[in-house]
């Protein structure tokens, strides 16, 4: 897809970043996903509610023109290109302007205001995936199983936890508890999901606690994410936990 994207794209891309659960290493068959980032020098920083659209419609109309994804039916949302290839890999494209690094993209964020942090979601993939990646094999596997468990359940719409959210609590969850046994771990974390309309999660990985937007900080369900000190991954305003609650209290999964 790179490759295709790469050959056919009128853009000067600079580097491609490779996340969601095939970059992180935690995909699980049948619901594999895949966000791929094209890093484009000369896209400018600010604007980017206004730029974004025309430029995955220019983008979405020269794809249906390669040769290698005449049968891959490309649709457009709201901030990337959204494809299934092979019946079963999601891909989502999303183009970025180029950042120096973590704490550029953070400056920039805080220059044009904590609201726009969802336009830089894709500056920040790296980091996400490197924190998910780095983790044991233990954690993954319990993020595998949460991640089955998930689809082998009926969720609304707003109800549904992403891919993040059970990550995180996945990584949350053997950090403060260290299981010796799998079903241990996958038993913390529903026990964790029962009450998770008053989690409050936080990390310190790559910025400092003071350096989290205050009005998150009443937020409840708070699962910062731990890249970005702007973004609540389970804010109310996007994720309806109830369903995760209910659910998560009538499994018994061993």
């Amino acid at each position: 897809i790179v490759k295709a994207v790469s050959e056919v794209c009128f853009l000067n891309v600079h580097s491609v970043i490779r996340g969601g659960s095939i970059g992180r290493g935690t995909a699980i068959t049948g619901c594999e996903r895949a966000e791929l980032i094209f890093m484009v020098e000369g896209l400018p920083r600010q604007g980017q509610e206004k730029w974004v659209r025309p430029l995955l419609r220019s983008v979405k109309a020269v794809l249906s023109l390669s040769d290698a994804l005449q049968n891959v039916a490309v649709e457009l949302r709201d901030e990337s290109l959204h494809m299934v290839v092979q019946d079963c890999v999601s891909i989502n494209l999303k183009f970025s302007p180029v950042f120096e690094g973590h704490s550029d993209t953070l400056a920039e964020i805080e220059k044009q205001g904590p609201c726009s942090q969802r336009l830089f979601g894709g500056a920040l993939e790296r980091e996400m995936t490197q924190f998910v990646s780095k983790q044991r094999g233990q954690v993954k596997t319990t993020m595998r199983l949460l991640k089955w468990w998930r689809e082998e359940q009926e969720w609304s719409v707003m109800c549904r936890p992403s891919d993040e959210v059970l990550d995180l609590v996945a990584i949350y969850v053997w950090q403060r508890t260290n299981p010796v046994e799998q079903w241990k771990a996958v038993a913390n974390c529903m026990t964790l999901m029962c009450r998770f309309d008053e989690v409050r999660i936080v990390w310190t990985n790559y910025y400092r606690k003071d350096a989290i937007w205050k009005p998150l900080l009443a937020q409840r369900p708070l699962l910062m994410s731990p890249v970005n000190p702007y973004k609540n991954v389970a804010a109310p305003t996007e994720f309806d936990c109830s369903e995760l609650m209910a659910k998560a209290a009538s499994t018994h999964f061993f």
